[in-house]
């Protein structure tokens, strides 16, 4: 939820649902830049695998 929020999309705003979605780049940026994520190695290195 927070990459839509991010991009100015809010669950319960019906009027900003027309705004470009965010990528799957923008979620796993936002999931990785978390400060209480414990980092899982593998699941990064696949993700990352997958989006470059």
């Amino acid at each position: 939820m927070e990459a839509y929020e991010k991009r100015g999309i809010i669950k319960n705003q019906p009027d900003t649902w027309d705004k470009s979605a965010p990528t799957l780049k923008n979620v796993y940026d936002t999931y990785v830049n978390k400060k209480d994520l414990k980092e899982d190695k593998v699941w990064k290195n696949k993700f990352t695998l997958i989006i470059e």
